[in-house]
This record gives structure tokens, C-alpha cells and sequence, in this order.
């Protein structure tokens, strides 16, 4: 489903994520049944900023998410991106044994304000930090 969300209003812009219509590198079989819904970042809703975030990760045999990675042409957009992906479902993949896990799955979401043309085109993808989570 490639429908465009209207995610706000802020300071009298409208602002959207949309999945982006690039398509995946890899892994053209994934198709979400719980599509990531992100919400534009307070911070670059402020600073007038669009941009866009590919989504790398795998799918489990039970259709979640795992070893997420995240290059977005700002880091305004990393953290926000990552939680909404982390919240996707997706079909799993099958074979003659039953589902198994998808490698190489990459997700686009572009963030545009509306009332600009999107300057993030063409701009080179950055990797996000990764948070070091602790051990317990």
C-alpha cells in the first residue's frame, strides 16, 4: 500500500511520510501486513527539513523485524524511523518446510513538508548510530 499519511499540521505546514517510491534493493517478495507509521520529527519539522530514510533489516519466521539498520540523509530522522520499523509485521517467507527467515529486506520512507520542494533528493545516505543497549 503506497497511500500518502498526513501525519500533522505544525507552524501552518502540512507535513507527510510516505513510503518512498524507490524500490527495495533486495528482497522484492517482502510485503508488510503492518506498515511502519512514523511521525515527522518535532526538530526538523522546525527546521523546514525533508529527507528520507532506507530501512535495512531481516524478517523473523514469524514476520517481525530483526537486526534493524538505518541510513537516512539526516539524523533528525533515525530514531523516529527505527521505532516505527521496529513496529512492522510482515508475511513470512515460506518454503517447503514452513517459514523461514527474509534477509536483506530494505524499506524507503521519505518525510516531506509540503510547502517545499524535497532538497533531500539525491542527497547521499548516512548510517544511524546504533544505541548500545545494556546487558542485564
Amino acid at each position: 500500500m503506497n497511500a500518502i499519511r498526513l501525519v500533522g499540521l505544525a507552524i501552518g505546514l502540512a507535513v507527510l511520510v510516505q513510503p518512498s517510491f524507490a524500490k527495495p534493493e533486495t528482497d522484492r517478495n517482502a510485503q508488510p501486513i503492518h506498515p511502519p507509521v512514523p511521525t515527522y520529527p518535532v526538530e526538523a519539522i522546525s527546521k523546514r527539513l525533508s529527507g528520507m530514510c532506507d530501512m535495512h533489516f531481516d524478517v523473523t519466521p514469524s514476520g517481525k523485524v530483526s537486526n534493524l539498520r538505518a541510513k537516512c540523509t539526516s539524523p533528525l530522522f533515525c530514531k523516529e524511523s527505527e521505532r516505527a520499523a521496529l513496529e512492522m509485521k510482515y508475511t513470512p517467507k515460506q518454503s517447503d518446510n514452513g517459514p523461514v527467515w527474509r534477509y536483506g529486506v530494505v524499506y524507503p520512507l521519505e518525510y516531506v513538508i509540503a510547502s517545499t520542494r524535497p532538497i533531500h533528493k539525491g542527497q547521499p545516505l548516512e548510517w544511524c548510530e546504533v544505541e548500545e543497549k545494556a546487558i542485564s
